[in-house]
């Protein structure tokens, strides 16, 4: 009998391994698409012709692009942690922060903060 069971439980834990080992799988693939479609990003330049270069592509909507150019900061410049001497501007910048909360009843609340 307690061979019986202890394959029972055997058999229980190695099936909720799988489902944690297929949703990892599944997490890497999505990650290994995304960080493809990043390095095969069209670089573009802020130009009289970026409009045009906007235009070419269906519904006129780009996933990933990098854009290049010289810009104004609003406020005081970024500057690289690494490099001093190399600056940079953020033009939107949005976080999602998702707080869950066990107090009493789990529920989770959603918070945007967008600095412009």
């Amino acid at each position: 009998m307690d061979f019986f069971s202890e394959i029972i439980s055997e058999t229980v834990i190695l099936g909720i391994d799988s489902l944690i080992l297929g949703f990892c799988v599944k997490q890497l693939t999505k990650c290994k698409h995304i960080l493809n479609a990043l390095q095969s990003a069209p670089v573009l330049d802020i130009d009289s012709t970026l409009n045009k270069e906007i235009n070419k592509y269906p519904s006129h909507a780009i996933p990933y692009v990098v854009i290049r150019g010289l810009v104004k900061p609003l406020g005081n410049p970024i500057t690289s942690n690494y490099n001093q001497s190399v600056t940079g501007v953020i033009q939107r910048y949005s976080n999602y922060s998702v707080i869950i909360s066990l107090i009493n009843a789990p529920f989770e609340t959603r918070k945007k903060s967008v600095s412009e």
